[in-house]
């Protein structure tokens, strides 16, 4: 069953030049974090070693006081760090996508598969 709470959260992609989904923003035993489904083929970051997210969707995380930030690949393997460690650690970076926030894998907790996988992003 879907979270009532959760809210889509999309960005402008210059190189489609069209909106894309970045992921969900939603409510999780109290506390507002975002899920991003990602394809490591496709987003992870060699040059920082983990994935990015873009800064409008770091900026509306915290307006909406945002806690954790869960990255999911499809293997079901979930990388977790708090919004504060994404400001405090991130790299500013932009390879054509609009400015993003990278993190690398050093700086968030790896978890088994989590339940947020239930959920559609």
């Amino acid at each position: 069953m879907k979270n009532p709470t959760q809210r889509t959260l999309r960005t402008y992609d210059p190189k489609k030049e069209h909106s894309i989904v970045a992921g969900t923003l939603m409510e999780e035993d109290g506390e507002m974090v975002f899920v991003k489904k990602v394809d490591p083929e496709k987003h992870f970051l060699k040059v920082i070693g983990g994935y990015a997210i873009n800064m409008d969707i770091i900026k509306e995380l915290v307006k909406h006081n945002c806690a954790s930030i869960y990255i999911i690949e499809p293997s079901g393997a979930t990388h977790k760090a708090s919004l504060a460690t994404w400001i405090r650690y991130g790299k500013r970076v932009n390879y054509g996508y609009g400015e993003q926030l990278g993190l690398r894998f050093g700086q968030m907790n790896e978890e088994s598969i989590h339940s947020f996988n239930e959920y559609e992003t």
